[in-house]
């Protein structure tokens, strides 16, 4: 689905998932956690097109990507 980002992570801790526009406004919040397995996806569809930056954070660290939506 083009519109879903799905993101996969590698290492088994809790980590929170944060997406916000170019202006800082919050879009969508989730969560890696024992009941949510290595894989997530967020449906996007009613996110305007454009940049968006998103922040993962976890007890290794915060991890920041910059994807673009069409």
């Amino acid at each position: 689905m083009r519109d879903m980002l799905t993101i996969k992570q590698n290492i088994s801790e809790t980590s929170d998932i944060d997406i916000y526009n170019v202006f800082g406004i919050l879009y969508a919040k989730a969560k890696f956690g024992r009941k949510t397995g290595k894989t997530i996806g967020i449906d996007m569809s009613g996110f305007p097109g454009g940049m968006y930056y998103v922040r993962i954070a976890g007890s290794s660290g915060i991890t920041m990507y910059n994807i673009i939506k069409e």
